[in-house]
């Protein structure tokens, strides 16, 4: 759980709660090893809200999608299945955002597409801002692939 009085980390405990039921699925479909580093998932769900000087680091909705995809994948937060939550997680926010409508499993070019992103961001090859922009490139309707 989150520190604070619990009104300042409420909104951050419902989205740790939602990465968790990701990666129980991606496990249970595809195989692994349950566990998590806890403080690394609160970090990573935290990332696409940080701020510096007041000003938000990430600042529209792909940009923080981009954010949790890369610090699920990087920061290693769970035993197993790193890069399959954090492609999950990608598709839930960019659904919920409206970026993407229900993933449709016949669309497998672009899923295939955001998984050759989550196998460059695992091997440190991408930065926040270059998954934005691949995630941008793939799902943005104005762009083609």
């Amino acid at each position: 759980m989150g520190q604070g009085d619990g009104r300042e980390v409420a909104w951050l405990d419902a989205i740790v709660d939602g990465v968790r039921e990701v990666h129980e699925v991606m496990i249970e479909v595809g195989g692994g090893a349950p566990g998590e580093h806890t403080a690394s998932l609160y970090a990573a769900c935290a990332r696409p809200f940080q701020t510096a000087f007041g000003e938000p680091l990430f600042d529209d909705p792909v940009a923080r999608v981009a954010a949790i995809f890369h610090a699920i994948i990087c920061d290693h937060v769970f035993v197993d299945g790193n890069k399959r939550t954090g492609t999950g997680v990608a598709l839930l926010y960019l659904t919920a955002e409206g970026i993407l409508p229900v993933p449709d499993p016949q669309e497998d070019l672009k899923l295939a597409l955001l998984g050759e992103v989550a196998l460059a961001t695992a091997s440190g090859r991408l930065t926040v801002e270059q998954v934005t922009y691949w995630i941008r490139r793939i799902f943005e309707p104005s762009s083609t692939v």
